[in-house]
């Protein structure tokens, strides 16, 4: 499987396809039915379509029945309907056929389907991600801040990353309107950019990797005020560009030197070699690392977010990088596909990570449930060009 969501998909249909052939064959055994075992069945039923329906193509001949099906299992509490048999026969080979479109799809090339179709499927699960996160996830957080503390500062990162992916879902959805998506490209390199960034404070928050992590992200903010402040002040001392009341309040803030100081060595020590050795070792982020060390620290798998999305993200964004990646409506419309790809995947795992962290708040396993569900609607619109082109 692709990604940690496809596995745990993956994981779900064989668990169902086995405990399917369990009640299958105590049926056909002409066991006594009781009530237990109608209360197993009709579970059984439910959590199945909760898979096939999302997978199985609309217009699938079967698509019908089984949401029929689906209807007369779905209140049932004593009294099974007469042909159960045939149901759960229908049920099992049904979630069987939907199990293979899965695994087709996981399996696909996705660079043989046509750029524009790809780009519109990646933006759907993106949308169907954010949606998730809006409706079901965030509810249930806000507020929930305590402190200088790693939860606090984790549902500050994931709230902005929020906004990001909100903003490209909103710049998507003229995919198919008046917007043409070469004309948005590159501000979507610019969104990702910052989703990947994001994504990496969220990681290192959360396997607490860097020593004093809150701490380090809280105080940065004054750090990083005071270094702008600073700035602002010599450039005035030589361009008188600050209107008095602002120099007021940025002089105020670039008094404050030997405070910063202090908190600067506190947290990430001094310079170690170089002209400015024993120096306070002012940091240019929260880690005190770059990206490609932040990369680095959280291993392997990073690697992959950060050679496919950083650089190209860069190219749209800095004078002199752009070259021709967006000169043609195709290599456009490829660009946007892989930049809604890539937002989705990060956007996923870190709407896991935050259902962990907060476990102790909310219902964590129906909100894992409800999201790998949403990851299956996100792909319906590949549907023909992916599962059809594969046979």
């Amino acid at each position: 499987m692709g990604s940690d969501a496809e596995s745990a998909v993956d994981a779900q249909f064989e668990l169902l396809l086995e405990q399917g052939l369990q009640i299958k064959n105590a049926y056909d055994s002409e066991q006594a039915v009781k009530p237990t075992h109608i209360s197993v069945i009709r579970d059984w039923v439910n959590r199945a379509l909760d898979l096939i329906e999302p997978v199985m193509p609309p217009d699938d001949a079967q698509f019908d029945a089984i949401r029929q099906i689906g209807q007369a299992y779905s209140n049932v509490t004593s009294i099974l309907p007469g042909n159960t048999s045939d149901h759960i026969r229908t049920v099992y080979m049904v979630l069987t056929t939907a199990h293979a479109h899965f695994r087709a799809w996981c399996r696909r090339d996705f660079s043989q389907i046509d750029p524009s179709t790809r780009a519109q499927a990646c933006h759907a699960s993106l949308d169907e991600a954010c949606r998730f996160s809006r409706e079901s996830l965030l509810p249930l957080l806000v507020g929930k801040e305590d402190g200088r503390t790693k939860r606090t500062a984790l549902l500050h990162s994931y709230g902005r990353m929020y906004c990001w992916v909100h903003s490209m879902v909103k710049l998507g959805n003229g995919n198919e309107g008046e917007v043409p998506i070469a004309e948005h490209a590159a501000v979507l390199g610019g969104c990702l950019r910052a989703i990947l960034e994001l994504f990496l404070d969220i990681s290192l928050l959360k396997w607490e990797t860097i020593e004093q992590g809150p701490e380090k992200f809280f105080s940065f903010e004054k750090v990083a005020r005071h270094e702008f402040a600073k700035s602002s002040m010599d450039l005035d001392k030589e361009y008188k560009h600050l209107e008095s009341q602002l120099r007021g309040t940025y002089q105020e803030a670039a008094s404050r030197s030997q405070e910063i100081d202090d908190c600067i060595v506190r947290l990430w020590g001094v310079v170690k070699n170089g002209r400015n050795k024993g120096q306070p070792n002012r940091p240019k982020h929260w880690t005190g690392m770059t990206v490609i060390d932040r990369v680095k620290n959280l291993g392997s798998d990073f690697v992959r977010y950060y050679q496919h999305t950083y650089h190209y993200c860069n190219w749209t964004i800095h004078s002199g990088y752009l070259g021709s990646i967006i000169r043609t409506e195709e290599v456009a419309s490829s660009f946007c596909a892989l930049a809604y790809a890539f937002a989705n995947d990060m956007f996923l795992r870190a709407t896991k990570h935050m259902i962990e962290e907060c476990d102790d708040l909310l219902d964590a396993n129906g909100l894992k449930k409800q999201l790998d569900r949403t990851v299956l609607r996100g792909t319906r619109v590949l549907w023909d060009a992916v599962i059809r082109g594969a046979h």
